[in-house]
């Protein structure tokens, strides 16, 4: 794991809760630098996540033009490794696709944190959320949004967060989907398609630069 660098934290466990989930983050499949499918996992119904991804396309909720401009827009930016991921919430609000007979449904993500690259924890757990599978009846498959897949246990990340609206405390989603940063052979790296995008200018980027570009916007502030 990384070394410490700004706050560091005691070793967190981001809890995997899968109370009170509805509308909320959005995520996607695989690619070499990230894992193709989660292993199987057994929602509260007893399915199963197994199958090809599901290709979505989607808006993002935020563009950033600059590595500072989402830094300050996020509550909380984090360095650490997915210990977790659990089938949550299925969205029956965000808009279904009746002709494929399913919906989209939350991944609840259980992070163990290495560092707090920027904000503050009011207690021991972090819970991030979002869209990570497609539920066909019952049937669960990885989901893909614009190239990101569901997370997968060992994963390392650099994410930028912000606090879920409508979600208890504590619980986050991503800034923006350029705020999903896959840590890999000690440089950024990151599955997300589509062009001109932040997160694909810094693939590459070896994480202690990363690192060193944080501190310093961490003491602009």
């Amino acid at each position: 794991m990384l070394s410490s660098r700004l706050m560091r934290t005691s070793r967190v466990i981001v809890a995997a809760s899968l109370v009170a989930l509805g509308a909320g983050c959005a995520a996607d499949p695989a690619s070499s630098a990230q894992a193709t499918s989660s292993p199987p996992a057994v929602a509260e119904d007893g399915a199963r996540v197994a199958g090809e991804p599901y290709h979505l396309e989607t808006v993002d909720k935020a563009y950033f033009q600059t590595l500072g401009e989402m830094y300050l827009a996020s509550e909380l930016v984090i360095t650490g490794e997915v210990a977790g991921v659990e089938p949550g919430g299925i969205l029956g609000a965000t808009g279904g696709h009746p002709d494929e007979g399913g919906l989209p449904q939350m991944g609840v993500i259980t992070v163990r944190i290495d560092e707090v690259l920027r904000g503050q924890f009011e207690g021991p757990t972090v819970m991030v959320v979002r869209e990570s599978y497609f539920n066909e009846r019952g049937t669960l498959r990885p989901l893909s949004l614009d190239g990101l897949v569901t997370d997968k246990v060992g994963d390392e990340v650099l994410w930028f967060l912000e606090h879920s609206a409508g979600r208890p405390a504590g619980t986050y989603e991503h800034v923006s989907l350029d705020g999903l940063l896959y840590l890999l052979d000690g440089a950024v790296t990151t599955p997300l398609e589509g062009e001109g995008r932040l997160a694909h200018r810094l693939i590459g980027t070896p994480i202690a630069d990363l690192l060193d570009d944080l501190a310093v916007l961490a003491d602009q502030e």
